[in-house]
């Protein structure tokens, strides 16, 4: 057997293969004792709704095709499937050997709400896609027709709020970062803690800016360009020298984060003087790779943990 075949049969036995748990605990420094995750399970959807959001960026709602579609916590996000352009991808065009699964993979968060304020869970599921320029996964869902199936596994990640909030609620979010987030700023707002939180939503310009629904009216939103154009009069610069004015301190804030690997590392920096860790607590985030592979949440080689094979 060949390196790349041993390879993906070991993805694959990853994937289907672990034993089957009901809750899958979090692990993350700064977490709760017993604070729960529902299980990711794989299951076919079908594209039933596409638009797009902003430039290069298309919003995506798919709808279970058999099983029913599982629960999850407001930012996670799911493994999603497919065969790329023209056929199964040859060996020698895969970057690296973890790639070597010709069936591609990419992570992207989920956009919507697991429920509605009546309780309802929803019965769709949606996602926000970048759009490169070069990549297997943005050539797919750049043509992808309403109507096509995928296979998708989740939920997973433990980028979720956690049950005990501090009074200052920070998130920093850039580019189609802000996924995961939104969904959380509307479970804070049905938690009564909307008031707590400022987000801070960084994009290159104006063109990358979108609607973010449902954000409850006393979140303090900033938006900020890093290369603003001639009329653009809001805020500028990168998302980290907005943390400054805000007065965070280690006994009472704590910062969520989701974007590309540099900007998280710039926010530990920012936070550090102030007390706020990750080690502790203080700082929870979600890195995502932007190397061209165009998946919001980048390109997962290998799904993140055990996983229980699907329903029969």
């Amino acid at each position: 057997m060949g390196i790349l075949s041993t390879i993906r049969r070991f993805a694959e036995e990853r994937l289907l293969g672990a034993r089957d748990t009901l809750i899958a605990p979090l692990r993350q420094a700064g977490l709760e004792p017993g604070l729960k995750l529902p299980p990711p399970r794989e299951l076919m959807v079908r594209l039933t709704a596409r638009r797009e959001l902003a430039r290069d960026t298309l919003w995506l709602s798919f709808e279970p095709v058999e099983a029913p579609l599982f629960s999850w916590l407001a930012g996670q996000h799911v493994s999603i499937f497919f065969d790329p352009p023209g056929g199964e991808a040859a060996a020698d065009s895969v970057p690296g050997a973890l790639m070597a699964s010709r069936r591609e993979t990419r992570i992207y968060s989920i956009w919507n709400s697991p429920e509605d304020a009546a309780g309802t869970p929803a019965s769709a599921l949606e996602i926000v896609v970048k759009l490169m320029v070069v990549g297997r996964a943005s050539d797919t869902f750049r043509e992808l027709p309403t109507g096509a199936t995928l296979s998708m596994v989740g939920p997973q990640g433990t980028f979720v709020l956690r049950s005990r909030l501090p009074e200052q609620l920070v998130f920093v979010a850039t580019g189609t970062g802000i996924a995961p987030v939104r969904p959380m700023l509307v479970e804070l707002g049905l938690r009564g803690a909307s008031s707590r939180a400022t987000l801070i939503w960084g994009v290159r310009s104006e063109a990358d800016l979108f609607d973010l629904p449902d954000i409850p009216e006393d979140v303090r939103v900033i938006r900020t360009l890093s290369r603003p154009d001639d009329g653009w009069g809001g805020r500028r610069g990168r998302v980290t020298t907005h943390l400054d004015g805000l007065g965070l301190h280690r006994e009472g804030a704590q910062v969520y984060a989701c974007g590309n690997g540099q900007m998280i590392l710039d926010v530990f920096a920012a936070l550090a003087p102030a007390g706020l860790r990750r080690e502790t607590g203080h700082v929870v985030y979600e890195k995502f790779f932007d190397a061209g592979f165009g998946g919001i949440t980048g390109a997962a080689l290998l799904p993140r943990g055990p996983l229980p094979p699907p329903p029969k």
